[in-house]
């Protein structure tokens, strides 16, 4: 009761090739693992028409690898095969597995089993280029006696019993370094990054208001990493607004806390912090009438890690009337640009 029916195909070249891209990896990264599949070809130009599937019952096909410079890794698993009803290695196990050893750059090529046909535009090599993992180091540029956090970045995690990573500089004189926020700083560091961690954090403390200092990593087996800071003044300002009172409402408190500054201008670049182990910064706050109000304690101590007084001035109220409050700092700070010295205090 039914018509029959024709149809053709027309058969073409089957060929294998690697399917995963040419990478870059470390010494010290994972295996990389390489995919190779099988690609129905154009008969006539033998480019790719798309990704095949083996005939069921096909003789399973044995594909090679190797690595064409060996010192700077090789392929662990050659030759691997390929089933029927699969189109990729990965299909009937692992893939192949580039291990990496030495800094360099190595071909990795496939052997086109005999039969089969080379794809024209699709590899059966690729390279894979091999270099030692770095060590990145950053810091910021940092104010005269203050400290600040510094990183230290590695581009794969640390090896098997973790990475002592050894830090250095250029002037000692004008920056320390130490492990945290408090211990007092030396003139160099060792930071112990623990195994499969990639980063750690130390302190570095700046020791004078001028100058570059740079700072080097380095670590068995990683390439070197440096980076430099630019040491600027440093200076303290009053951070309360002008103070309104009554003389029966007690004592308003008066900060004072420490600021980075722009090198030229004494501009704030933005708060800080002591470095921990500094002589404590004295500041002392006056009123310029004291009949009008007093500061009941001062001066104070801004001592290392701190970024205020700890305790705040207590401007006092006496009678009505206006006063100033100014602010004085030691020697070895610089006055801010832009920040308050002075403020007022008015008493209702």
């Amino acid at each position: 009761g039914y018509t029959s029916g024709t149809g053709t195909s027309i058969l073409r070249p089957t060929g294998f090739a690697i399917s995963t891209g040419s990478f870059a990896t470390t010494t010290l990264s994972a295996n990389t693992n390489i995919q190779v599949c099988a690609y129905q070809l154009n008969p006539t130009n033998f480019n790719v028409e798309a990704q095949s599937t083996l005939r069921f019952g096909v003789t399973p096909v044995s594909i090679a690898m190797v690595s064409g410079n060996a010192p700077a890794g090789v392929i662990t698993n050659s030759p691997l095969s390929i089933a029927g009803n699969q189109s990729c290695v990965s299909q009937n196990g692992p893939q192949f597995i580039f291990a990496p050893a030495a800094a360099g750059t190595t071909n990795l090529t496939m052997t086109q089993p005999a039969t089969y046909q080379t794809p024209a535009n699709i590899g059966i090599t690729i390279t894979a280029t091999v270099s030692a993992p770095s060590i990145t180091i950053t810091v910021a540029n940092l104010g005269r006696d203050l400290q600040n956090t510094g990183t230290i970045a590695l581009s794969v995690g640390a090896p098997v019993g973790g990475l002592a990573v050894s830090i250095a500089l250029d002037d000692p004189t004008r920056l320390a370094l130490a492990p945290n926020a408090t211990t007092v700083g030396a003139s160099s560091l060792l930071v112990n990054i623990p195994a499969g961690q990639t980063s750690a954090t130390f302190t570095y403390h700046a020791l004078q208001d001028n100058g570059i200092v740079t700072l080097t990593a380095t670590g068995t087996a990683f390439t070197t990493g440096a980076a430099t800071t630019s040491l600027r003044p440093s200076g303290f300002a009053i951070s309360t607004n002008n103070i309104n009172t009554t003389v029966a409402a007690g004592n308003s408190p008066v900060q004072a806390c420490v600021y980075q500054l722009a090198p030229s201008t004494n501009v704030s670049e933005g708060p800080g912090t002591l470095r921990f182990g500094i002589t404590p910064a004295v500041v002392a706050l006056t009123s310029s009438v004291t009949s009008v109000g007093t500061i009941a304690t001062s001066p104070l101590q801004v001592l290392g890690n701190q970024q205020c007084l700890a305790v705040p001035f207590q401007f006092t109220p006496v009678s009505i009337g206006s006063t100033s409050l100014t602010l004085n700092q030691g020697v070895t700070f610089t006055v801010p640009n832009g920040l308050s010295q002075s403020i007022t205090a008015i008493v209702n």
